[in-house]
């Protein structure tokens, strides 16, 4: 069963033939280089890029089509076995008739990633498949200004007077209080840190404070 929005294909009033087929692995963008004087090249990748998918549908209550059509227009989130991703919905759905049946095919765009509904975890290990760019939720003890790196990766932030946590999306690259910037808090290179498959070493080089994640297992 394939949830859009949170809405079920039985809400929707459809069938959605072999659900399977908006599964696969994104495209892996890379770069290459020929070498002089040799028939070999190096290759540099880029990381994955967005993938294009569809599915057929048969319309089972044909007074929900309006529904439908708005429905699958624009960014829409997308659950599947215990898992979620993101589609964006652009091109155009024809209702077409066999027989008795109203079916349609619907095209999108899917995100190269899925992920699992979670809350933040003490927790680094990355029980995905790929590395993942997390969400690090910082929550202040004693210390205002601390200094830590994850895999190697080395920040330090300081907590403004009044505030006791900050949220650092690894992926927008910002850090978050209530939804207020504090990026001027966070002392960083290009670089955020990524959760690697499996076990991830986080260090506190000083002061103290929590450390939690979210978003931090991936899957292709």
């Amino acid at each position: 069963m394939i949830k859009f929005n949170g809405i079920t294909e039985k809400e929707l009033g459809i069938l959605i033939k072999e659900p399977h087929h908006i599964v696969g692995r994104a495209p892996l963008k890379v770069e290459k280089t020929d070498i002089e004087g040799s028939s070999e090249q190096v290759y540099v990748e880029l990381g994955y890029s967005s993938i294009e998918k569809s599915f057929d549908i048969q319309i089972l209550d044909i007074s929900k089509v309006d529904r439908l059509l708005q429905l699958f227009t624009g960014k829409v989130k997308i659950e599947y076995q215990n898992r979620y991703t993101f589609g964006h919905f652009y091109s155009q759905i024809d209702v077409r008739r066999v027989v008795t049946i109203r079916e349609a095919k619907i095209s999108f765009i899917r995100d190269a990633f899925w992920y699992a509904e979670d809350i933040f975890d003490k927790s680094s290990i990355n029980t995905g498949t790929v590395y993942s760019e997390p969400i690090i939720r910082l929550e202040k003890k004693l210390a205002a200004k601390v200094d830590i790196s994850i895999n190697g990766t080395r920040f330090d932030y300081e907590f403004p007077a009044g505030e006791d946590y900050v949220l650092i999306d690894c992926q927008t690259k910002n850090a978050l209080f209530e939804n207020l910037l504090r990026n001027r808090q966070l002392k960083i290179g290009w670089e955020y840190p990524k959760l690697n498959v499996g076990e991830n070493e986080v260090k506190l080089h000083s002061g103290d404070c929590n450390v939690l994640f979210r978003r931090k297992d991936r899957w292709l």
